[in-house]
């Protein structure tokens, strides 16, 4: 009984150790896929990368072939009296130097606010069809309406009857399940054995880079990711000395 239960054990440390990579490897793999696009674009249009941050930017990760994605943002006007807040959207057109704009006059009566939505496909993807770029941008009208812009890139996947939330989604669970499951399989198998603060550290930073990723801040999640990577390779280091 004692040699099959620690045969079980063992199988249970494997398994766990085996889960929590993929998971770990999963995780990574999604917020530098989000990094990447919003990387890619934040370099598109830049003459008219001027102003403040716009918060407010939502775009999808990645959408199908057959898929159309849309990009949204709000606008509000903060001040006493009531102006058209002046914005454009700029996509790329099948290059990374065509686009096509689309301009806007939004009427913001003071406090008010209002969410423009623009629908873009993968007929707008540059790099072969890979990555849609776009930037939205408005200009200084007052005080209370500062120049803002922001950008994102989307990626186009080849495949069908899924939409790219949906992929998204799928892929964080998986990833999520991979760390945790892989985790508590680990530590059930062998409780006492160390590493388990390292593992905890590990998930929490790639949690943090897939929430900024997804949220948009690219360069956050860049640092993030170089912290992950730093990380893995000091304790690959130490377990070669080890060695």
């Amino acid at each position: 009984m004692r040699g099959l239960q620690i045969t079980m054990n063992r199988v249970k440390a494997i398994l766990g150790v085996l889960l929590f990579t993929l998971g770990l490897l999963l995780g990574i793999a999604l917020a530098s896929v989000a990094v990447l696009g919003d990387l890619e674009a934040a370099l598109f249009d830049t003459s008219a990368a001027q102003g403040e941050r716009l918060g407010s930017l939502s775009c999808p990760v990645l959408i199908t072939r057959g898929e159309q994605g849309i990009i949204s943002a709000t606008f509000k006007n903060p001040g006493p009296v009531p102006e058209d807040r002046a914005v454009r959207i700029r996509v790329s057109a099948r290059h990374v130097i065509l686009m096509r704009e689309e301009a806007a006059q939004v009427p913001l009566p003071p406090g008010a606010s209002q969410r423009l939505s623009w629908p873009v496909d993968a007929n707008d993807a540059a790099y072969g069809g890979l990555l849609i770029l776009a930037r939205v941008s408005t200009l200084r009208q007052s005080a209370y309406l500062p120049a803002q812009t922001s950008s994102c890139g989307i990626f186009v996947v080849d495949l069908p009857l899924v939409s790219g939330t949906a992929i998204v989604a799928v892929w964080l669970l998986l990833s999520l399940a991979g760390m945790v499951g892989g985790g508590w399989l680990r530590l059930a198998a062998k409780p006492r054995r160390p590493g388990w603060a390292l593992g905890a550290v590990l998930i929490g930073l790639v949690a943090i880079g897939i929430v900024v990723s997804l949220w948009g801040l690219w360069l956050l999640g860049v640092l993030v990711l170089a912290l992950i990577v730093l990380l893995l390779s000091a304790v690959f280091a130490q377990a070669m000395l080890a060695d």
